[in-house]
């Protein structure tokens, strides 16, 4: 029952009432935040002796805690004196390290308590008087427990930043506020609150209990905050109201114990409070009893009709029963007669299989007969084949040793032949005897080989003869084997086995008769043969030893023969030998000659390392006092710089040229390497183009100093680099040579202009010729680089200097230009190896900030000036100016040198006009200036001194500008061709154009024309703005029909338009009512919000706006239909809205101060500072405009906007702390579309005249009456929100409504929906109220969203055919899911009733999300499992092993659900199941676990895809949430989160121990845990925010212990957390160099390959990584996973150390080889 709150007469007496009950609410809410942080705190500091009393650790005297009395005694030391303890002072040093102030209230506490009370530790935080008694937290009062918040400063660790910004003790600080509540409250005189102030304490202290960091999700918070709510709401009940009450009291009491000074006033009102409250109590009592008595009636009645409804279910159970067993017996019965049936089936079916098997038995023992039988006749003809072989094999042998036998005769033949060669020298006698005794050696070899013929002959009888006994005999074996085998086998027959088995040893005896037979044959063939090869072998004989005479015969003419010659050979020997001495003595005597000129070379070679060491050193110091400075601008070429100081990473790209001659843009030049090199290919060609200023000449400066500093290390290569990082890449050019083209105008030769720019500058005259001769031999023998810098300024004859008679094997030559010099026909195309183009710098700002630093004097502030400076290029549309360095430059110290302008907004035309003349001074120097007789046809104009003379080519550009901006041929607007420039400039113009940098010329496809176009777009739109202002009559004739042919075309001109204004305003009027007229036509305004179109148009009329204020022009009168007043810096925009208001269609205002929207006869009473004023909308802006702003006054709180002259207004929009007289809309007939948003505030909103309202959006303090919408026939779309109010709200007469969106502070009447029958999208939530709401006339409705402040009819919804959408959290009963169509998406709580009937699947139902609240699938009775069964379209009684999910399900969305994990596991099982996608999200859900007790809530999005894919995205864990993990069937797994800190590592290293199938793991940890990887697993990827070397050694021993292959990818940054509870702020950096031991070690293992140890610095100037040793980071490709877990690890870890500098991290990559 909720309670009265207003006890008081006074309102401001119960607000100050409320906000007493409401500082305890918020006390009790902080209470075991603070208990569980004191814990901590405990922990911090250490843990004392236990011994020692605070007296004994407190030096006396210690001002604020000793008390002198008489006699110099103090009363603090009275009991204990001082002592030291090193324990307890390291805890009392500690305790003042963490208090805030360093004064800690020392006679609070009792130190002797400190190590077991950790109160005692947090009453030193609290304030200094009287508090010492207090026991605990829960005694503590509200001032306490926000003081120990305050003042320890490990608190600020358990909030998040807003709650401590701006730090204590600021005002602003939300603590501080929340204290300040508390001191006003207590210390009131009167006892009043303001409706304003009591919001205002609520909003703190619900800010303060809603921190998302702790207190977000503590339960007493929780709780404090809801009361807080009921509180505010007057929902709190009489029990809580009467113990709130009585415990201010007790505060009152305690503030009065700890020396509080209490108004008399609080304490009289909080008695009388408490009277009031026991006599409503009483009163509750009553009503209670009442209440009591009535339900006791109900009760009886419903216990009557319960027993009557008992009855009848036992009457129809009994039925049932006897129904069932009737059934039962038949059942038996049936079952009886099938048994036997099937009894007789299986007999017949055995007699059948017994019968099947005999006849089985029988064949075996035929065919075993038949084996055996077989197996005889196989053994017999391998016994017959034996003895074959072998009689062959001994004919064979014969046959091989009677060769054998010649053979050897023949081998001494020859031999006998050598050694009569040898012998041949020594004479024809020796000759003749070594004849003889050939002769007598042949004999004897012959009787020995007819011996051995013999013996051998001999030798095969026998062996025939043996080798037929061993086959008789082997045949007998076989034969008896056989035998024994067919007796085995009989015994498995009869008769039949026996006629075999005689049949076996007839065919024995026949086989054994025939191999007889056929040995014999055998034998007589073998003598046969050896007879005849007798034979053939004395023949053999008989012919080799005639052959033997003859061959004897030859070799003897032979060796006469050699010896002659060989005699020839020795004369011819000695002759070469001398011939050879002769020679060797000429080469000896040429190599001492040479010796002699090798040392004259070396000493010549050494004077020339000399020289061109010196050489080296003279251009270095050269480049770093001339090239390598640079202008900070045109406006003061002697104001400059070294190039480091303000160089910034240029923006240049490759050209690829196409073969029809094209030049299209290609991939960035991040390095110096893609300047030069075509992959390992050194070209020796390369072009840089640009636009005039785009940044070639400072390119090359920085090339230069690069270069300088690679070869001559100074103190300026140690600055920071802002460029290409491979500087040692310019290592492979020896020498660098530059040349400023523009320098050397009348040169054509290369080497000449060396000669004249260096050569003569770096030497004496007299060394001149020596070091050009130097040059040019440097030139054919070491690798060099020319920078050519500016060929467009070079006049030579020729397309390009000359190289002739230099050597290009050793030259590369890079080349700047601006591209129409490129464009020149005389380049082919085949002379350009790389071509480049440079588009200004990456990063303006951070070149604005260098070139800032040297403008600016130190008392500016350069982070702030910065953005000011951003902040005026955005205003005017000059962002674009990058592009171009030089511009940017300019701009810049244009805006420098007049600051105070600057920053209210100076002229872009005064900007432009200031280009102007520098360019125009760079091509013709004469000066003259504007005067009476020759008047300046802009008033920017007048003060300049180089346009004048240049005034003839300048009016022809800017008509050719004009013509080609507003042609209607769009391609030809920006890029024209040659011919038509040349249609519209003279010869003399247009190269006035090119060599000014006004036009460029590019090469086009067209081999007959190139394409030209303006330096930068917005220099054509100067100079057509120009010819405008000189010929108005252009509007009207040309302009006019551009608007309307071209949609969106007064974006396209806008620039023209801000340009104009500064040239002619009365021009730009004229234009403005055109652009504002064609635009409104065309476009208008949408039904849900300002088209951007409108806000954009805006932004032109206000950029032409400040442009002709900026330049003094009047009379302003821009048109303006489309009002968007956003931001602060509304003046100008204001005065634009004043000069329009009979105009004005739609008005949107949003800015940051109160504002007030009335009409003409609305009260101004709200604005009581300052009597209201008018705007002026500058200095400069002519009475006319000041007299048409009464429609807006402003004063110092508030700013006014009067309605009453918008007769068109058709659309209004408001944001923001603006405040709606009731009366304002009455004259606003038109309104259709009505937004009031954010901190609108209105009471009793009148509406009732604006019939034409269509779309009407309500959010903020807006109050409307009940029948305020009864005229508004016409709406359909109504959203009211947040802080609206409305009692009764009848919607009835709205016949039209579609959308009706209601949260707040709203009670619809049950039948307010009676009459919407076209509606189709309905929510009443937050705080709407509506009971027994009447929804059965919706017959339209798609979407339902109803709040628990809602109860619907019974049967209500019936209308479910269309329903697409349902979300219901209130109580409902009996939602028939069985009726719905088309649903896609239900979320229901608790509260609702579903009947047993499931969600039919049919083809349009697409089921696709489900939503649960607070639903309990642990609960015994299983209920809600039921419902998610039905919800899911199975039969609950069919789901008792898993839980079903719908095939189209793609998401799942469960709030304050508890569940086991076991659950939890067989819901993600089934999700493996479904061929797409699911996600579910774990809002605050209890996932029991089955180890711990009391897991805390999980938060948590799990999603499953196609190959058992799992991914958990992890806000807070749980053991639960884990063990779900248990044996999953998951096959990659992913694990990441918002950084938590792995509270629970031993059930998540467990649960990856289950996952058998598991084969790819990522995770993304905060920091080390032991995982246990499972066996199954291949690939794995870990990303760790810190990483200790330590750590990463457990990790790698780990993964390299394991025995089967896994490829891993290890990331982590150098470091490691302080403190696991605190790691985002307390990181130590590790240097990087700590982990490559561990790397060195991976390498030793044979079976580890390290594929990748790299590291990577955090620069957080550029806001990257870079790879050490010039290694792009650009490998982000992964080969074991995809790269987006990668990414989203680098987004996080940059996100966290973007202002840390000196990072370092690793990635490796390891692959793990099987080990035996």
């Amino acid at each position: 029952m909720a309670a009265d709150t207003n006890i008081f007469t006074n309102k401001q007496t119960n607000n100050w009432f409320k906000a007493c009950i409401a500082l305890n609410l918020t006390k009790d809410g902080l209470t075991d935040f603070v208990v569980t942080e004191l814990l901590n705190v405990q922990t911090i500091v250490g843990r004392s002796c236990g011994q020692c009393f605070i007296q004994n650790l407190i030096p006396c005297p210690t001002q604020d805690v000793c008390k002198k009395r008489k006699g110099n005694n103090c009363s603090f030391h009275n009991s204990q004196q001082p002592k030291s303890c090193q324990t307890c002072d390291k805890v009392k040093q500690n305790i003042t390290l963490l208090h805030r102030f360093k004064g800690p209230s020392w006679a609070n506490t009792k130190a002797e308590l400190w190590a077991t009370d950790p109160w005692e530790i947090g009453k030193c935080y609290l304030p200094r008087d009287g508090y010492s008694i207090v026991s605990s937290v829960q005694e503590s009062d509200f001032n306490g427990v926000v003081s120990i918040v305050l003042n320890c400063t490990h608190f600020q660790t358990c909030l998040s930043a807003a709650c401590l910004s701006p730090p204590p003790p600021n005002k602003q600080c939300l603590l501080e506020k929340v204290r300040q509540i508390g001191r006003d409250v207590r210390h009131t005189a009167d006892c009043k609150v303001t409706d304003a102030d009591l919001q205002y304490f609520f909003l703190t202290l619900t800010t303060l209990l809603a921190d998302p960091v702790r207190l977000l999700h503590d339960t007493s918070a929780t709780e404090a905050r809801r009361k807080l709510s009921d509180l505010q709401n007057d929902r709190l009940s009489l029990v809580d109201l009467g113990k709130m009450l009585k415990e201010a009291s007790q505060t009152l009491t305690h503030a009065k114990e700890a020396g509080e000074r209490f108004s008399e006033e609080a304490e009289r009102t909080l008695k009388e409070g408490l009277n009031t409250l026991e006599a409503k109590i009483q009163a509750g009592k009553e009503c209670l009893e009442n209440k009591t008595q009535t339900s006791e009636q109900r009760i009886e009645k419903k216990a009557l009709s319960g027993e009557q409804r008992l009855e009848n279910k036992t009457q129809a159970g009994e039925q049932r029963i006897e129904h069932k067993t009737q059934c039962g017996e038949q059942s038996i019965e049936n079952k009886t007669q099938a048994g036997e049936q099937c009894l007789e089936i299986m007999t017949q079916s055995g007699e059948q299989s017994i019968e099947i098997k005999t006849q089985a038995g029988e064949q075996r023992i035929e065919n075993n007969t038949q084996a055996g039988e077989q197996s005889i006749e196989d053994k017999t003809q391998a016994g017959e084949q034996i003895i074959e072989n072998k009689t062959q094999a001994g004919e064979q042998s014969i046959t091989n040793k009677s060769q054998a036998g010649e053979q050897r005769i023949e081998n001494k033949t020859q031999a006998g032949e050598n050694s009569i060669e040898n012998k041949t020298q020594a004479g024809e006698q020796i000759i003749e005897n070594k004849t003889q005794a050939g002769e007598h050696c042949i004999e004897n070899k012959t009787q020995a080989g007819e011996q051995r013929i013999e013996n051998k002959t001999q030798a095969g009888e026998q062996s025939i003869e043996n080798k037929t006994k061993a086959g008789e005999q082997r045949i007998e074996s076989k034969t008896q084997a056989g035998e024994q085998s067919i007796e085995n086998k009989t015994q498995a027959g009869e008769q039949s086995i026996e006629n075999k088995t005689q049949a076996g040893e007839q065919s024995i005896t026949n086989k054994s008769l025939a191999g007889e037979q056929r040995i014999e044959n055998k034998t007589q063939a073998g003598e046969k043969s050896i007879e005849n090869k007798t034979q053939a072998g004395e023949q053999i004989i008989e012919n080799k030893t005639q052959a033997g005479e003859q061959s004897i015969e030859n070799k003897t003419q032979a060796g006469e023969q050699s010896i002659e010659n060989k005699t020839q050979a020795g004369e011819q020997c000695i002759e070469n030998k001398t011939q050879a001495g002769e020679q060797s003595i000429e080469n000896k005597t040429q190599e001492s000659i040479n010796r002699i000129n090798q040392a004259a070379i070396g000493k010549e070679l050494d004077e020339y390392e000399r020289d061109i060491t010196d050489l080296l050193k003279r251009l270095v110091n050269h480049y770093r006092d001339t090239v390598c400075y640079v202008p900070l601008s045109t406006l003061d070429p002697s104001l400059n710089k070294h190039v480091q100081d303000v160089y910034a990473t240029p923006k240049i790209h490759r050209m690829k040229i196409e073969n029809d001659g094209r030049r299209t843009q290609q991939e960035e030049i991040l390095t110096y390497k893609d300047c030069f090199y075509r992959g390992d290919h050194l070209c020796r060609r390369t072009y840089l183009q640009g636009e005039p200023g785009s940044g070639k000449t400072s390119f090359a400066a920085k090339l230069v100093d690069d270069w300088c500093n690679v070869h001559e290390s100074s103190n300026e290569s140690t600055k920071e680099q802002t460029a290409f990082v491979d500087v040692d890449t310019l290592h492979t050019f020896k020498f660098l040579f530059f040349i400023s083209l523009r320098d050397s105008r009348e040169q054509t030769h290369v080497t000449h202009m060396i000669r004249t720019q260096l050569i003569y500058k770096i030497y004496a005259e007299d060394e001149w010729e020596s070091a050009y001769y130097l040059v040019l031999k440097i030139m054919r023998n070491v690798m060099y680089l020319v920078v050519q810098d500016g060929l467009d300024e070079w006049s030579g004859k020729e397309a390009l200097p000359s190289m002739d008679g230099v050597p290009k094997d050793h030259c590369i030559v890079l080349t700047t230009s601006r591209p129409w010099k490129l464009a020149d026909e005389r380049i082919k195309n085949s002379q350009i190896d790389i071509l480049m183009e440079v588009y200004g710098v990456i990063d303006s700002e951070g070149f604005s900030e260098r070139i800032l630093r040297h403008l600016l004097d130190e008392t500016k502030d350069l982070n702030k000036t910065v953005k000011k400076f951003q902040n005026f290029l955005e205003s005017h549309n000059l962002e674009s100016i990058s592009s171009s360095p030089m511009l940017h430059t300019l701009v810049l110290c244009t805006w420098v040198d007049d600051m105070a302008e600057s920053l209210t907004g100076s002229s872009s035309c005064e900007l432009y006009t200031t280009l102007l003349e520098n360019l125009c001074k760079k091509t013709n120097p004469q000066m003259s200036y504007f005067d009476q007789y020759y008047p300046s046809p802009v008033s920017c104009f007048s003060r300049t001194k180089y346009v004048k003379p240049n005034m003839e080519h300048i009016d022809v550009i800017a008509e050719a500008a004009f013509s080609f901006l507003f042609s209607n041929e769009k391609e030809t607007s920006l890029v024209f061709s040659d011919i038509n420039l040349s249609a519209h400039l003279s010869e003399s113009t247009k190269q006035f154009a090119l060599h000014s940098g006004l036009i460029s010329k590019r090469k086009s496809k067209k081999c007959y024309d190139n394409t030209s176009s303006f330096v930068h777009k917005t220099v054509q739109e100067f100079f057509a703005a120009l010819h405008i202002s000189n010929n108005t009559d252009v509007i009207d004739n040309v302009i006019c029909e551009y608007l309307k042919s071209n949609r969106d075309s007064y974006l396209d001109i806008s620039q023209v338009f801000t340009f104009l204004c500064g040239f002619n305003i009365l021009a730009a009027n004229k234009l403005s009512e055109l652009m504002n007229q064609i635009k409104d036509v065309r476009h208008g305004f949408d039904h849900f919000g300002f088209q951007y179109g409108n806000f954009l148009f805006q932004r032109v009329i206000l950029s032409g706006y400040r442009e002709a204020v900026a330049n003094k022009n009047t009379p302003i009168d821009l048109h303006l239909s489309h009002c968007v007043v956003l931001g602060e810096n509304t003046e100008d925009l204001i005065n634009i809205f004043a000069l329009n208001t009979p105009r004005v269609r739609s008005l949107m205002v949003r800015i940051h101060r109160p504002v007030i929207i009335r009409s003409q006869d609305a009260s101004t009473y709200l604005c009581q500072e300052h009597r209201p004023v008018s705007l002026a909308a500058r200095d400069y802006a002519d009475p006319s405009t000041r007299a048409k702003q009464k429609a807006v006054r402003s004063s110092a709180s508030c700013l006014e906007f009067d309605l009453s002259a918008c007769h068109n207004l058709e659309q209004l929009k408001l944001e923001g702390d603006i405040t709606v007289l009731p009366n304002t809309l009455v004259g606003l007939k038109k309104l259709k579309y009505l937004t009031m948003k954010w901190d609108c505030k209105c009471e009793a909103l009148d509406m009732s005249h604006c019939e034409h309202i269509e779309h009407l959006e309500l959010q903020g303090d807006i109050t409307v009456l009940p029948n305020t919408l009864a005229g508004l026939k016409k709406l359909k779309y109504l959203t009211m929100k947040w802080d609206c109010k409305c009692e009764a709200l009848d919607m009835s007469h709205c016949e039209h409504i579609e959308h009706l969106e209601l949260n707040g502070d709203i009670t619809v009447l049950p039948n307010t929906l009676a009459g919407l029958k076209k509606l189709k999208y309905l929510t009443m939530n937050m705080g709407c109220k509506c009971e027994a709401l009447d929804m059965s006339h919706c017959e339209h409705i798609e979407s339902i969203d109803l709040g628990e402040g809602v109860t619907l009819l019974p049967h209500s919804i019936n209308n479910y055919k269309n329903i697409k959408c349902i979300k219901i959290r209130s109580a409902y009963k009996e939602l028939d899911l069985s009726m719905f169509e088309n649903l896609y998406s239900i979320t229901i709580s608790k509260r609702v009733q579903v009947l047993p009937k499931q969600l039919l699947i049919n083809n349009n139902q697409e089921l696709n999300s489900i939503g649960l609240y607070e639903f309990d699938f642990n609960r015994c009775d299983k209920k809600d499992i039921h419902t998610w069964c039905l919800l899911n379209g199975a039969d609950p009684v069919l789901c008792a092993d898993y839980t079903p999910v719908l095939p189209s399900i793609k998401h799942i969305a469960l709030w304050g659900v508890m569940c086991s994990s076991t659950w939890l596991r067989s819901l993600l099982t089934t999700m493996f199941t479904l061929d797409h996608s699911v996600t579910c999200d774990l809002n605050t859900c209890d996932i029991t676990s089955l180890k711990v007790n009391k897991s805390p809530s999980t938060d948590a999005k799990i999603t499953t895809d196609l190959n058992n894919t799992c991914t958990f995205n992890v806000d807070i864990e749980s053991p639960g949430l884990w063990e779900t993990l248990l044996g999953l069937s998951v096959k990659n797994l992913s694990i990441s989160g918002q950084e938590w800190p792995n509270n629970h590592v031993s059930s998540l290293s467990q649960s990856l121990a289950t996952l058998s199938q598991l084969e790819t793991l990522r995770m993304h940890l905060s920091t080390y845990i032991d995982l246990q990887l499972p066996l199954s697993l291949n690939h794995v990827t870990v990303y760790f925010n810190a990483l200790h070397p330590s750590e990463l050694r457990q990790l790698v021993n780990k993964l390299s212990a394991r025995t089967n292959s896994l490829e891993c990818r290890v990331e982590f940054v150098c470091g490691h957390f302080m403190d696991t509870n605190h790691f985002t702020y307390m990181m130590l950096k590790i240097p990087s160099e700590e982990y490559i031991p561990i790397q060195q070690e991976l390498e030793t293992m044979q079976h580890v390959d390290v594929e990748r140890f790299r590291i990577y610095d955090w620069a957080p100037s550029t806001y990257q990584w870079s790879a050490r040793d010039s290694v792009v980071d650009g490998d982000l490709v992964d080969e074991i996973v995809d790269n987006e877990f990668c990414k989203d690890f680098l987004k996080r870890l940059n996100y966290r150390n973007s202002k840390i500098d000196g990072l370092s991290r690793i990635s490796m990559r390891l692959k793990i080889k099987n080990q035996p």
